[in-house]
């Protein structure tokens, strides 16, 4: 049997995913779960801390997308399959996404410092994926942080333009966009010197 604080959880995730923060309040939470104000005070003290419990649920789900890319054989896939992992948790999940990393007014985000560790681990999944790369010789040896960063900006950039309407409605073609940019990306990155050998 569901207990109360996860009964809470569940219906402020479906809200939140529906309406985003501006319907977020704790009327509308109790409302959709079947329970009273007074309830869900006995285990939250306030909307704020019902939202960061959608926001670590959020960036764990989020972490979970990027590491679909350890499905891939080898280090380039794994690398490229990491960042569609992050545009397609945007696409999914895009309520989610634009309060984690689009916006700087949600209150949670500031007051609750352990939701930093869910960006940090999705960065350092990134990082290392990177680093895998290079190890192999598909990247040049540098700083695979820099890199990783450069990769992460060109996904976010393309999720950002999409939430706000500049590719319409049609996530396939995003989604091919997406392939078509990574692919010319890593030419860019790998250079002269790592271009002509042989793909790991």
């Amino acid at each position: 049997m569901t207990n109360g604080r996860d009964r809470i959880a569940r219906a402020a995730r479906e809200l939140f995913d529906e309406h985003g923060p501006e319907r977020f309040t704790m009327r509308a939470i109790g409302a959709r779960a079947g329970l009273s104000g007074a309830a869900i005070y006995r285990h939250f003290p306030d909307r704020e801390a019902v939202l960061a419990e959608v926001l670590q649920g959020g960036y764990e789900r989020f972490v979970s997308y990027l590491a679909r890319g350890l499905r891939g054989r080898t280090p380039l896939e794994r690398l490229l399959r990491t960042g569609e992992g992050y545009l397609l948790f945007s696409l999914d999940r895009p309520r989610l996404y634009e309060a984690m990393f689009l916006r700087r007014d949600v209150a949670a985000l500031r007051r609750f410092d352990e939701l930093a560790s869910g960006r940090g681990a999705g960065f350092q999944l990134l990082v290392d994926r990177v680093r895998e790369c290079m190890t192999a010789g598909v990247l040049p040896r540098g700083d695979a942080a820099e890199v990783a960063l450069v990769l992460w900006a060109l996904v976010h950039g393309l999720a950002a333009l999409h939430l706000t309407g500049r590719f319409g409605d049609d996530r396939r073609s995003v989604e091919r966009l997406f392939r078509r940019m990574a692919r010319r990306a890593m030419r860019l990155l790998r250079g002269p010197e790592t271009s002509g050998r042989r793909r790991p």
